[in-house]
């Protein structure tokens, strides 16, 4: 078919102009731009595309030597020129994955920096001469080939799904600044600049505690035409985090240290009982010489069969028994599932565990996300054994919004009690006032003892 024909040797010569690779959506996206469609529709034109770049894949198949040729990979297949490409392309992926985790988000230049970091593939053929990727290219080739990594307006690289108040925290300087700013306006900046994270709520009384957990100097003003947030005074309020630092500045003066290891027991147990009724994650760190009787205090102290007192959740044998339930779904013997546990990192083995325990994380999240109590979560090893550390993220942002669970906290035995840490790997927690040490004296209970009769 000679229209087939032309349209593979503009394919190629797009391929080419990118690099050598793009994935199949990209390559859609492209023809569609090039040859248009009749339809109007977005998405029967995408299909539209879709189909017509298959066919025109499968048609250079049967030449003795393809020009593109098509290579698996997820989420969407690759096509390019030589397979070296499609390889680098994977690679690239992956690196914009580790990217995406970072938080606060990457600089465009230090993604850049950890992209160039792969090697440009030597090995292709001498006819197969591509341009030198352009640092917009290699950032779009990246987070295109990736699982989780979208490219924000501002060329960052962040995760898809991202937690809406990390979306928030991450766009305040483009918030800040303006004598006012309507509440639509809000929403459009921040789903302008991160299309793919998790959208703001619409509702104004949410999004007001999304800006005063993201420390946004805004509060709403219903006189101000008809309604608008305005940047908030210096001396109109200080938040959890700069008061705490005030207080911790008078308690350095203290002259008397017994009396500022009492305060700082005096200040948690505020900040347990305030948590308790406003609800939220909070991460309590403590030495695992006392963590037992960490948990057997908070227990005592805030547990029970009440509504609003503290279920334990032990998250090691929750999560073991999802992978036994999920196991025995798929048919898989529990002792190959032991052996796959010591298999060397990134063994075919070791990532079917991994893609086990990802098929566990509905039952997981519902758990911890769909409580009627609030949670004491004890033993949490087991998330950073399996790369499952991006779910404090979610459990910090989803964590006491209306139907979820009121309040969390996370019982976090540490040689560093001063560091929010699993196995020296750091939580991604967005907020200072979510973590908290326990002191000793709050555990022994010296602040109460004070107040006695």
């Amino acid at each position: 078919m000679p229209a087939f024909t032309e349209l593979r040797a503009q394919i190629y010569a797009l391929i080419g102009t990118q690099g050598g690779v793009m994935t199949a959506l990209e390559l859609a996206e492209a023809v569609l731009a090039l040859r248009g469609c009749a339809l109007q529709q977005d998405e029967p034109r995408k299909r539209q595309a879709s189909a017509v770049v298959r066919a025109a894949v499968e048609a250079e198949a049967h030449l003795e030597k393809p020009r593109f040729q098509a290579f698996e990979h997820q989420p969407v297949n690759l096509i390019a020129a030589h397979l070296s490409w499609a390889h680098y392309a994977r690679q690239l992926g992956a690196n914009a994955d580790g990217c995406a985790l970072a938080d606060p988000l990457l600089s465009p230049a230090r993604a850049l920096e950890a992209l160039r970091r792969v090697s440009v593939p030597q090995d292709v053929p001498a006819e197969a001469d591509h341009p030198t990727l352009s640092s917009s290219r290699l950032l779009r080739l990246a987070t295109s080939a990736s699982m989780d990594a979208a490219l924000s307006s501002r060329q960052e690289i962040y995760p898809r799904r991202m937690p809406c108040l990390q979306a928030l925290k991450q766009s305040l300087n483009a918030l800040i600044g303006l004598r006012e700013i309507k509440h639509a306006d809000v929403l459009e900046r921040v789903r302008g600049r991160y299309p793919e994270a998790e959208q703001l709520p619409p509702q104004r009384q949410l999004l007001d505690r999304l800006l005063e957990e993201a420390g946004a100097p805004l509060v709403w003003d219903p006189h101000c035409d008809g309604g608008a947030y305005v940047s908030r005074k210096l001396d109109s309020g200080l938040s959890v985090s700069t008061a705490n630092r005030i207080q911790r500045q008078r308690t350095d003066t203290h002259s008397d240290a017994t009396g500022a290891l009492l305060d700082a027991a005096e200040q948690l147990e505020q900040r347990l009982q305030h948590r308790l009724r406003q609800g939220g994650l909070l991460v309590l760190s403590i030495e695992p010489i006392t963590a037992i009787a960490a948990e057997r205090e908070l227990l005592r102290r805030f547990g029970g069969a009440g509504v609003n007192a503290l279920k334990p959740v032990n998250l090691d044998a929750l999560l073991l028994t999802a992978m036994k339930a999920q196991a025995a779904a798929l048919g898989a013997d529990w002792s190959v599932v032991l052996r796959a546990d010591s298999a060397a990192t990134h063994s075919p083995d070791a990532n079917r565990l991994l893609q086990l325990v990802q098929r566990c994380l509905p039952a997981v999240r519902s758990v911890l996300l769909e409580s009627a109590r609030p949670i004491l979560l004890l033993h949490p090893g087991l998330l950073a054994r399996f790369e499952l550390m991006h779910l404090f993220g979610e459990l910090e942002t989803e964590v006491g919004r209306p139907g979820r669970t009121p309040s969390l906290w996370l019982l976090l035995p540490t040689p560093q009690p001063q560091v929010a840490s699993i196995d020296g790997r750091t939580l991604p927690l967005i907020l200072e006032t979510s973590f908290a040490a326990i002191p000793r004296a709050w555990l022994e209970n010296q602040h109460r003892a004070v107040h006695a009769p």
